[in-house]
């Protein structure tokens, strides 16, 4: 198994994230974690962009 390892940084925030979730209304809490869920997918998806930005020029 093979097991992730966060830095200091991440752990912070995800800490942060989760007292703020905290504060949201029970009913609301489904449409938060959706849109963060977006947001962070976007992150990933921009950062991959920018890693292969080169890489799929040439193939054009």
């Amino acid at each position: 198994m093979d097991t992730k390892k966060y830095t200091e940084d991440q752990l912070r925030d995800a800490e942060t994230v989760a007292k703020l979730l905290a504060k949201v209304p029970e009913s609301k809490r489904g449409i938060v974690l959706m849109m963060v869920d977006a947001f962070v997918n976007g992150m990933a998806a921009q950062e991959n962009i920018d890693t292969n930005v080169g890489t799929r020029a040439a193939g054009m």
